[in-house]
């Protein structure tokens, strides 16, 4: 997935109807789910959540979101 589609992904997010609903995406690869990511209106910040090692990161930062996702799908 390249860098412009994970800005699209994380703007949607932040946007109506979706910044007023419980929206997460799933990224897989192989058929094996690695993060979700999620938008928070209230903390202003996307989550992502490590599905194997179930570590959460919070970024309030659009820009620092895209570059941890790009890390995770290396």
């Amino acid at each position: 997935m390249n860098q412009q589609r994970i800005v699209i992904i994380l703007a949607a997010l932040q946007t109506s109807p979706y910044v007023r609903s419980m929206v997460t995406h799933t990224f897989c690869h192989n058929n094996q789910q690695l993060f979700s990511l999620s938008y928070s209106e209230p903390l202003q910040a996307f989550h992502i959540n490590c599905l194997e090692t179930n570590q959460q990161q919070e970024y309030t930062k659009l820009q620092d979101a895209t570059e941890a996702i790009k890390a995770l799908l290396k």
